[in-house]
């Protein structure tokens, strides 16, 4: 077969040209929510610290602290793939070059479309609690399932979870609540909430009350403090009637995504069988540590 690697060997630069600009072309909400790193091992580990203090007024002497311990989440890097085989048919017969250009464009779309999906779930499954934290509860928890404080103190709970339709009175309640979060100390967090995250569903709701400097259909022509104080982000992966109140600073310490193998185009031709193969493989994980940089409404 070596004419046939010959003729992929040929080819094989221009394809991975082709998947790299498919690629390109499409739209990446990956680095736009996570803090994206690489990783060298088999899985990566996140040690969760408690709240610092605030400070002391000056005695003399640097008032130390002492930080206590929260929970431990690791991420652990699943394996993904995808690929196409071929008979030598196709290279026999000169069909070959056009016939991979379009599949090749697949597969990059495949990898692509896999990624996205990954990085959705995290929205769409934020609410179900078969998908739980390194705390035990979902990333949004609601009132009789909140957060614990800490793991030394389950019975004081947060909640970051509602039922609100998207509304500019409810984005306001939503604020307000982020902004008394507390840490396992009970001081105030600092969450500054300034994204508004939404699917389809909310859209056009999320445009008209984000992107106009007047409260939409207002008799009063009311000014619009949302304007200026939201950013608003449209996510075609989120489902149903979901929309989500994010501090973009904690979510890019927060939200993580480990690359570990990134996927590219692989060739493997076969002397017995004369199936030519190629493929994508990629290693990644994604979790999240804390759940304060989000407040989330699941509206029935």
């Amino acid at each position: 077969m070596a004419m046939i690697r010959e003729n992929f060997m040929e080819l094989e630069g221009v394809l991975q040209t082709v998947y790299d600009m498919q690629l390109a072309k499409q739209k990446d909400y990956v680095p736009k929510l996570f803090n994206v790193a690489t990783s060298k091992r088999s899985q990566e580990k996140h040690f969760g610290i408690g709240g610092i203090g605030l400070m002391k007024k000056w005695a003399g002497q640097v008032e130390y602290d002492t930080i206590g311990k929260r929970w431990e989440t690791v991420y652990r890097h699943g394996k993904w793939s995808t690929g196409l085989q071929f008979e030598r048919e196709i290279f026999d017969n000169n069909e070959y070059k056009q016939h991979l250009t379009k599949t090749t464009k697949l597969l990059a779309l495949s990898v692509h479309n896999t990624r996205q999906d990954h990085a959705f779930s995290v929205f769409n499954n934020a609410f179900d609690t078969g998908f739980l934290g390194a705390d035990g509860k979902p990333l949004c928890a609601a009132a009789g399932n909140g957060h614990p404080y800490s793991p030394s103190n389950s019975v004081d709970t947060q909640v970051n979870a509602g039922t609100l339709p998207l509304t500019p009175a409810n984005i306001e309640a939503t604020v307000t609540a982020m902004h008394r979060f507390v840490d396992d100390r009970g001081n105030k967090l600092g969450v500054n909430p300034r994204l508004l995250l939404v699917g389809d569903h909310y859209r056009v709701k999320a445009k008209e009350i984000v992107g106009s400097d007047k409260v939409p259909f207002s008799t009063e022509n009311t000014v619009n403090v949302w304007s200026d104080e939201l950013d608003y982000m449209y996510i075609p992966g989120i489902e149903g009637k979901k929309w989500m109140l994010v501090d973009p600073d904690l979510m890019n310490i927060f939200l993580n995504w480990y690359d570990n193998r990134i996927a590219k185009l692989e060739y493997e031709d076969n002397f017995n069988t004369e199936i030519i193969s190629y493929k994508n493989v990629a290693l990644y994980s994604f979790n999240f540590d804390e759940w304060y940089w989000l407040y989330g409404h699941n509206v029935s």
